[in-house]
């Protein structure tokens, strides 16, 4: 999402703008897209504009123990300046601030924020997602959907794990 900010830059510290996105923004292609829907506030700050918001988006994920894909829905707050690379007033280019991680409004003053969405919702993903607290995974030695239902080797590696327990604990109370 792209916004013109050259009005907002030419007024004083402290002037505020209201921005509703509602949107479909895509990150890496047409394979990563998020619906994104949320306000934010411009603040007109010292040396750029301060975006500041609350969003809600979505996520196809795969779940880390059945491997089924499944939506992921979420949000995330925003809170992050952005510099101009020129002076709105005299067109000359603004040194860079020393933070290398900061955002930037480009030449004809446009804000881009899907750099800070695409951060914000990367943030937002569990590391390990699943797609239910209680999901059962794989059957690690066929491979069957235990949400689905069960297989004839899982009890008996249950058998042979339980087996396996009860022989450590006998050796552990003789030694």
């Amino acid at each position: 999402m792209e916004l013109n900010v050259a009005q907002l830059l030419k007024e004083p510290t402290g002037s505020t703008r209201e921005v509703h996105v509602d949107e479909t923004i895509c990150f890496t292609g047409n394979e990563d897209c998020h619906h994104i829907e949320g306000d934010a506030k411009l603040i007109r700050v010292p040396k750029g504009i301060l975006v500041r918001g609350h969003f809600d988006t979505e996520s196809q994920l795969m779940c880390s123990r059945c491997l089924s894909t499944f939506a992921f829905p979420f949000a995330f707050e925003v809170d992050d300046e952005f510099y101009p690379a020129l002076d709105i007033v005299t067109g000359e280019p603004v040194a860079e601030p020393d933070n290398s991680t900061s955002f930037s409004i480009d030449e004809h003053h446009i804000l881009d924020l899907r750099e800070l969405f695409r951060q914000s919702a990367l943030l937002g993903v569990p590391m390990k997602p699943l797609c239910r607290p209680d999901c059962l995974g794989l059957c690690p030695i066929c491979g069957t959907d235990l949400n689905r239902g069960t297989c004839d080797c899982s009890s008996h590696s249950k058998t042979q794990f339980a087996a396996a327990l009860e022989n450590l604990k006998s050796t552990r109370k003789m030694g």
